[in-house]
C-alpha cells in the first residue's frame, strides 16, 4: 500500500528561498559560540524546524535502519518506510505566534487570580447566608435615577430528571404551554419566557393553527421570549462541543421553519447547569446571541463580584487577541438559587411571601413558616415596602439601577391558579410602587430583552462599559465544601455511549449530505431522512443537564439510554444507505442492508457493543470522517485465523498485518477465546482511507501464518495457534520506530515512555479508589450532605488498588500490547495498554464493573517526572484547553474539574497529555501526577432533589491516548489558556471519531477508493459537521411528523488553536495554510451558492464564501450551501 497516491502534491514545503534566509539568520546567531561550521548549521537547521514548525523523521527511519529482531517482519516494515516521506509541517505566519501574544488586560476578571484572592472562608451573612447584610439610603436613592424592576415569569423544565422527556410533557409542560398561551393572550401586561424546544415543538405538533398564529403574535408583541433557543438547556462540563452545537441547530433550525427567523433568539439562557463554561459563550455568541443570564456559579465567587457591582460583566474568550466581537455580555444571578426565595433579594424568608403560587393550601410551603398573603387594601403599602425593599438591596448589588427579578422555578404555571395569583398580586404590588414617587421606582413584568436593553441603555448615559471577564466556573459550589465535581464521572458508561451516538450522527450527517449532493431527489435518502431528524433529536435531547451528567433517576437513565440506542440504530442505516449510494453507480441498488453492514452491533441500550465476525471473503470499507487523509492501524474480528488483508487499489503492495487472538477474563481468569464464547481472532492491519472518504480492502483466506503474534504470560493459556513465552523478569518493553514504553512484569501497569532519541521519562499508571464520608453535624449546622449523583465528598485520600495482576503481553509487527487483569475482590477492572506501529503514543483502555462495591470510587492515576508545580490544564467541551491550579486551601473535591476531552501536565522539557475518548473528572493532586475518575458507585442521595443514589453501574469502558511530547522554548502567553500540539489534536480527533469498518459482499462494481474532498483540508481545520437541513415539518393527525431535507447543507468548520512549542518525531504529513481557506477548491462537489452564515445559519453574513477566506485560530464558521435543485 502506498501512501503517495494520495496527499504527497498537496504538501506545502517552504520554498527553498526560505530556508535559506532562516537558516543564514540562525547560523550567524550560533557560529558566535560554536567554531564547528558544520555543527552550527545542523543546530541553525534544528532552530528553523522549531520556529517555522518543519518536523522530519528520524534519520534512521528515513535510512530503514530499523531493527526490530522480528525476523522476516522487518523487511515488510522496510517496504512500507520506503514509501514514507519525512514528515513536513508547514505553518501559516499566525499559526506559531498565535498562543504566544496572548495577553490579558490588568483590568480584567480573571477566574484563576479571583480563585487566588478569595480566601473560601464561608462566614455567616445573615439573612443573605453566603453575602453580607445589604443596606441603603432611603434620602439617597432619591436622588438616584429611578430604579428599574424587571420581573420575569419564567419555567425551567428539565426534559428528563425525576421524569422521563414524555412523562414531564403530558403531566406538566403541556399544562404550561397551554395555560401560557391562554393568559398572555388575556393579559397584554404579562410575559413568560421559555427555553427547551423540545417541549416546545412537542407541544406545537399537539396545538392547531389558530392557536400557532396566536404564539407568533405573542413573539411579535414581546409578551413571550424564547431564550437560547436550544433543543435542551445543555450541561457545560461534560458535553462536548458538537453535542452543544447539535441541539442548539436542531432547536434553531425548528424555530426558523417553524415561527421564522425574525423570532430568532437573541438572549441566553443557563440558569440551571451546574457550572459554566466560556465554550457555551461562544458558541451562542456566534450564533448572534448577545447577552444572557446564569445562576449556578460558586457561592464565593458570587460574593466577590456581588461586592464590586461586578455580577454583569462582558465574558470574553481568552482567544480573541485582535478582536471582541464574540464578547457576551453576562448577568450572573447573585443569590442561592433561580427559584422565588432567592431571586427578589436578599432574604429568602421576605422573598418567599411572594411566591404568590405557595398561599395557604397550595401543594407547596415556604420552609421559613412565613406563607404569602394575598394582597388587598388593607396590607397592600406594608406588603409593596418589603418587597420594595428587597429590590432596593439587589440593586446595590449592580451597578445600572436596573434589577432582574426571575419569578418561577421548576415546571412552574402549570395551573391557571398560579398564573392568575402571580399575576393580580404583583400587579397590584407594581401599581402601588409605581405611584410611590418618594421611592423612585418602576417595577413591572418583562422580560430579558426588555431587561438588557434597559441595562445598555443605562451604560450609554453613563458612557459607561462593564468589566471583562476571562475563565469559566469550574468547580461550583452552592454551600460549605459541597463541591459538584461528582457528576464529572456519574453514569460513565452513558457517557461513553453519548461520544459513540455523537460520531455515528456525524458520520451519518456527512456521509447523507454527501449522497444527497450526488443523487439529488433520490427517494431512499428522502425516507432516510426521518431517521437522521429522529436521530438528531434523541442525541440532542442526552446533552441535557440531567441527561450526559448522570443525574436522572435510573428509570429515567434507561429511557435516555434506549433513545441514545435508537438514534445509533438509525445512523448505522443512514450509513449503510449512504456509503452504497457513493460508492455504485446508482443509489438504488437494492436495499442498504444488503451490501453493507458495520463492525459492531449494540444489542441493548445497557451493554457494551459486540463485534460482529466476518466468516467469509468479503470486501471491507473504511470510512474516514475527518477532512485530512489518515494512515492509521484497523483491528476487525475474523473467524479464523488464516484471513489476510489485501488492499483493493493496490493488491499487488504488501499490507502490514498481524493476527491475535482474543483474550476474554471471566471469574478473573483469562483465556484465549473458543468457538464457545464466540469470540474470534482480531486481524489488524495498517490503513490508509482519504479524507471524507472510503477505502476498500479485501479479506482473503490464505495458507499463511508468517503474521501471527506471539504471546507471554503470567499464567497458563492453552492454544494451539499461536507461540506462548513467559514474562521477562526485569521489564516489559512496547517499542515501535518512535516510542518505547516499558512496564513492571508484576503488576503490567506502565513505568516510562521514551521518544526516539530522547530520554527516558518516568510515568508510572496505577489505580486507586475513594470512599464515602459520613455526616458530620458538628462541622456544617444543620448536618452535613453525602457523596452521590452530584457531590463527591470522599472519606479521605485516595487508596492504592492492589497491582498483583494477571499480566498478558500479546507482540505483533504492528501492534503491541499489555494486557492487565486486577485481582481485587469483588472489583472487575481490566486495563491494556497499546503501542501501534509507527504511532507516537500508547493507546490506554479500561474496562470497569464495580456493580458489586458500595460507596466506591475508582480512578487511574499517572505520576511521572515532569514539574508541573501546582497547575496543569484541563479543556472545555473539546474546544479549548484552560489552565488549573492546585489550592492548598480549597478540600480534595475542589481539585477535579471536568475532562470532557483532554488533560496536560508540563514542564519546560516535557508535555505529558490524556487523550480522552469519553467524559470524565480530573485532578493533579501533586507535581507530576494526573488522576482520573473512572466510575462510582454510591449508596445515597446528596441532597440536590434526585432522592436516589448511583446503584445502577455496567461494566464500562473507557479509552486515552498518552502522549508524551518534548517541548521546545517556554510559555511566553500571559493568558492562562494553553493549545495542543498539532499531534495532539490529530490523535484526540482520531480518538472521537474512528475510522468506521464496513463489511461488504464481495462487489467488482464498487468504486475502490472515493473522497467527498477535492483535497485534504489543512490539518489545524476541522469540519464540525456537514449537515443537510430540514424543511419545515409536516405535522399530521395525532401529532405524527414526516421530514424532509431541505436544498441546504451546514458547513460548520472550526480552525484548531495550535502550540507549536511541542516536539515529536513521526511520519505525520500535513500543511498548516496560515488560516486561508477557498472552500470551492476542497469541495468535491460545487454548490451552486454558497454564503457565510452565524453558527445555526439563522442570519446570513455579508461575506461571499466561495472567495479566499481567513479563518482566526479557534474560530468556528458556518456556511450555508445550496446543493440542490
Amino acid at each position: 500500500m502506498l501512501c503517495d497516491n494520495f496527499g504527497q502534491e498537496r504538501l506545502f514545503h517552504l520554498s527553498n528561498l526560505e530556508i535559506k534566509n532562516l537558516e543564514e539568520m540562525a547560523v550567524r546567531k550560533i557560529l558566535k559560540e560554536k567554531e564547528n561550521a558544520e555543527q552550527a548549521l545542523q543546530l541553525a537547521k534544528e532552530e528553523v524546524q522549531a520556529r517555522e514548525g518543519v518536523l522530519q523523521l528520524p534519520q534512521d527511519i528515513v535510512n530503514n535502519k530499523i531493527d526490530t529482531g522480528r525476523g522476516g517482519k522487518v523487511a515488510a516494515i522496510d517496504r512500507f518506510l520506503e514509501n514514507v516521506h519525512s514528515s513536513t509541517l508547514k505553518t501559516g505566519n499566525d499559526t506559531c505566534s498565535f498562543s504566544q501574544r496572548l495577553t490579558v488586560s490588568q483590568n480584567d476578571l480573571q477566574m484563576l487570580n479571583i480563585y487566588e484572592s478569595l480566601p473560601f472562608d464561608d462566614p455567616d451573612g445573615g439573612v443573605w447566608k453566603q453575602g453580607w447584610p445589604i443596606t441603603y439610603s432611603e434620602n439617597e436613592v432619591k436622588r438616584q435615577r429611578k430604579l428599574e424592576v424587571v420581573v420575569v415569569p419564567h419555567s425551567h423544565t428539565d426534559p428528563g430528571w425525576i421524569k422521563t422527556f414524555e412523562e414531564y410533557y403530558h403531566q406538566q409542560t403541556k399544562n404550561i404551554l397551554d395555560e401560557m398561551l391562554t393568559f398572555l393572550t388575556m393579559y397584554k401586561d404579562m410575559r413568560f419566557v421559555y427555553a427547551e424546544m423540545s417541549f416546545f415543538e412537542q407541544w406545537w405538533a399537539d396545538i392547531d393553527d389558530k392557536k400557532r398564529d396566536l404564539v407568533k403574535k405573542l413573539l411579535k408583541d414581546g409578551q413571550l421570549e424564547i431564550l437560547t433557543g436550544g433543543w435542551v438547556m445543555p450541561d457545560e462540563a461534560n458535553s462536548h462541543y458538537f453535542g452543544i452545537i447539535t441541539q442548539l441547530l436542531e432547536g434553531h433550525e425548528w424555530i426558523r421553519n417553524h415561527l421564522g427567523e425574525e423570532f430568532a433568539p437573541v438572549n441566553h439562557w443557563s440558569i440551571d447547569p451546574f457550572g459554566l463554561s466560556p465554550t457555551v459563550a461562544y458558541i451562542v455568541a456566534r450564533a448572534n446571541l448577545s447577552s444572557g443570564v446564569v445562576q449556578r456559579v460558586h457561592y464565593a465567587v458570587k460574593k466577590y463580584l456581588a461586592k464590586n457591582k461586578q455580577l454583569e460583566f462582558k465574558w470574553r474568550q481568552f482567544f480573541t487577541v485582535d478582536h471582541h466581537g464574540d464578547d457576551f455580555l453576562t448577568h450572573v444571578m447573585p443569590f442561592f438559587s433561580y427559584d422565588v426565595p432567592h431571586t427578589c433579594g436578599p432574604d429568602p424568608k421576605v422573598c418567599c411571601q411572594f411566591d404568590f403560587r405557595r398561599l395557604p393550601g397550595s401543594d407547596i410551603l415556604c420552609p421559613w413558616n412565613v406563607p404569602p398573603e394575598e394582597i388587598t387594601d388593607s396590607n397592600c403599602a406594608a406588603r409593596a415596602f418589603m418587597l420594595y425593599d428587597q429590590y432596593r438591596k439587589k440593586a446595590q448589588l449592580f451597578k445600572t439601577n436596573v434589577v432582574f427579578v426571575p419569578l418561577g422555578d421548576d415546571f412552574r404555571y402549570d395551573t391557571s391558579f398560579e398564573w392568575e395569583k402571580q399575576h393580580a398580586n404583583y400587579q397590584k404590588l407594581f401599581d402601588y410602587m409605581n405611584r410611590r414617587l418618594d421611592w423612585n421606582v418602576h417595577a413591572r413584568f418583562g422580560t430579558p430583552a426588555e431587561y438588557f436593553k434597559l441595562v445598555r441603555e443605562r451604560l450609554f448615559e453613563d458612557s459607561s462599559e462593564f468589566p471583562v471577564l476571562t475563565g469559566d466556573f469550574f468547580t461550583y459550589s452552592d454551600r460549605n465544601d459541597h463541591y459538584w465535581s461528582g457528576y464529572y464521572t456519574s453514569r460513565p458508561f452513558y457517557k461513553q455511549m453519548d461520544r459513540t451516538a455523537q460520531h455515528f450522527l456525524r458520520s451519518a450527517e456527512i456521509l447523507y449530505s454527501l449522497a444527497m449532493a450526488r443523487y439529488p431527489g433520490e427517494s431512499l435518502l428522502n425516507e432516510l431522512f426521518n431517521l437522521l431528524v429522529e436521530a438528531r433529536r434523541y442525541i440532542s435531547l442526552f446533552q441535557h443537564h440531567d441527561g450526559v451528567t448522570g443525574t436522572a433517576k435510573n428509570y429515567v437513565v434507561v429511557d435516555y439510554g434506549q433513545k441514545m440506542l435508537m438514534a445509533i440504530k438509525n445512523c448505522e442505516k443512514v450509513i449503510s444507505a449512504a456509503s452504497n449510494a457513493l460508492l455504485q453507480q446508482k443509489s438504488d441498488e437494492g436495499s442498504a442492508h444488503e451490501f453493507f453492514n458495520l463492525d459492531e452491533v449494540r444489542v441493548s441500550h445497557d451493554a457494551l457493543p459486540v463485534k460482529i465476525v466476518a466468516d467469509d471473503e468479503r470486501d471491507i470499507i473504511l470510512f474516514n470522517s475527518l477532512a485530512q487523509d489518515r494512515e492509521e492501524v484497523v483491528c476487525i474480528n475474523v473467524k479464523k485465523a488464516n484471513f489476510i488483508i489485501r488492499s483493493a487499489r493496490n493488491p499487488l503492495t504488501d499490507v502490514l498485518q498481524q493476527i491475535a487472538p482474543v483474550i476474554i477474563t471471566q471469574d478473573g481468569v483469562p483465556s484465549i477465546a473458543s468457538d464457545r464464547y464466540e469470540v474470534s481472532p482480531v486481524l489488524c492491519f495498517y490503513a490508509f482511507v482519504p479524507s471524507f472518504g472510503f477505502e476498500k480492502y479485501q479479506l482473503l483466506l490464505s495458507n499463511s501464518s508468517s503474521n501471527k503474534v506471539t504471546l507471554k504470560t503470567s499464567v497458563l493459556l492453552k492454544t494451539s495457534e499461536f507461540f506462548v513465552d513467559g514474562l521477562p523478569e526485569s521489564e516489559i518493553v512496547l517499542s515501535n520506530e518512535v516510542i518505547t514504553a516499558k512496564f513492571d512484569p508484576l503488576s503490567g501497569f506502565m513505568k516510562s515512555v521514551t521518544r526516539k532519541g530522547e530520554d527516558e521519562l518516568h510515568v508510572d499508571v496505577s489505580f486507586v479508589s475513594y470512599g464515602a464520608r459520613g455526616k458530620s453535624p458538628e462541622k456544617f449546622n444543620g448536618g452535613d450532605d453525602l457523596s452521590g449523583a452530584y457531590l463527591f465528598l470522599p472519606d479521605g485520600p485516595a487508596k492504592p488498588i492492589n497491582s498483583n495482576n494477571i499480566v498478558i503481553v500479546i507482540d505483533g509487527p504492528i501492534a503491541k500490547q499489555v494486557l492487565v487483569t486486577v485481582v481485587e475482590k469483588r472489583l472487575s477492572l481490566e486495563h491494556s495498554a497499546t503501542v501501534y506501529f509507527n504511532t507516537p503514543h500508547v493507546l490506554l483502555r479500561n474496562f470497569v464493573n464495580i456493580t458489586s462495591m458500595s460507596n466506591f470510587e475508582v480512578a487511574m492515576h499517572l505520576n511521572s517526572d515532569i514539574q508541573n508545580g501546582e497547575y496543569f490544564a484541563t479543556d472545555l467541551n473539546g474546544f479549548q484547553m484552560i489552565k488549573r491550579r492546585r489550592f492548598a486551601k480549597l478540600p480534595l473535591q475542589a481539585q477535579f474539574y471536568p475532562m470532557p476531552g483532554a488533560a496536560f501536565i508540563q514542564d519546560d522539557k516535557n508535555r505529558l497529555s490524556l487523550l480522552g475518548a469519553q467524559a470524565n473528572g480530573v485532578a493533579s493532586l501533586k507535581p507530576g501526577s494526573l488522576e482520573v475518575m473512572l466510575d462510582r458507585r454510591l449508596l445515597q442521595d446528596d441532597g440536590r432533589g434526585l432522592f436516589s443514589g448511583v446503584t445502577d453501574n455496567k461494566k464500562t469502558m473507557s479509552s486515552f491516548i498518552l502522549l508524551v511530547e518534548s517541548m521546545n522554548g517556554t510559555d511566553k502567553s500571559e493568558a492562562p489558556i494553553y493549545f495542543h500540539s498539532i499531534f495532539a489534536h490529530r490523535f484526540s480527533l482520531q480518538l472521537h471519531y474512528p475510522i468506521m469498518s464496513i463489511f461488504a459482499n464481495k462487489d467488482e462494481r464498487r468504486a475502490k477508493t472515493y473522497s467527498g474532498l477535492s483535497s485534504s483540508l489543512p490539518c489545524d481545520f476541522h469540519v464540525v459537521t456537514l449537515r443537510t437541513m430540514a424543511s419545515p415539518t409536516v405535522y399530521g393527525e395525532q401529532s405524527s411528523r414526516s421530514y424532509l431535507p431541505s436544498n441546504l447543507q451546514a458547513l460548520v468548520i472550526h480552525r484548531l488553536g495550535v502550540d507549536c512549542r511541542p516536539k515529536i518525531n513521526t511520519s505525520f504529513s500535513c500543511s498548516l495554510a496560515g488560516g486561508q481557506l477557498k472552500l470551492l477548491d476542497f469541495l468535491r462537489i460545487a454548490p451552486k451558492k454558497i454564503t457565510e452564515t452565524s453558527l445555526t445559519l439563522l442570519h446570513e453574513k455579508l461575506t461571499d464564501a466561495a472567495l479566499n477566506l481567513i479563518i482566526d485560530p479557534m474560530e468556528i464558521r458556518s456556511f450555508k450551501d445550496c446543493r440542490i435543485n
